[in-house]
């Protein structure tokens, strides 16, 4: 039998959380440092930041989580670092 450890991500914050928790970014070089670094100051924008710029700061978020996040680069370098097979990133989380 072969067991497959998958990770769900449940929203683009839960991957922040995850990101931060595991301190991802510590070992991250070039483009996957930039991606995530980007990925991470837009999730702290849109959670700490102006609550005037939510709106904004949200679309930027889902936009990035839905795309530059998942670069094939960024998504092996998370996979591996994780120790998982593969990443299920939830589209149903509004």
């Amino acid at each position: 039998m072969d067991i497959k450890k998958i990770l769900k991500i449940e929203s683009p914050i839960h991957l922040f959380r995850i990101l931060e928790s595991y301190a991802i970014i510590d070992n991250a070089t070039g483009d996957v440092y930039e991606s995530i670094r980007y990925y991470m100051d837009l999730a702290s924008e849109y959670l700490y930041g102006c609550q005037c710029e939510e709106e904004k700061n949200w679309l930027r978020l889902k936009s990035e989580y839905s795309d530059g996040i998942r670069q094939s680069a960024v998504y092996e370098y998370i996979v591996k670092t994780l120790e998982c097979d593969r990443i299920d990133f939830s589209e149903d989380y509004e």
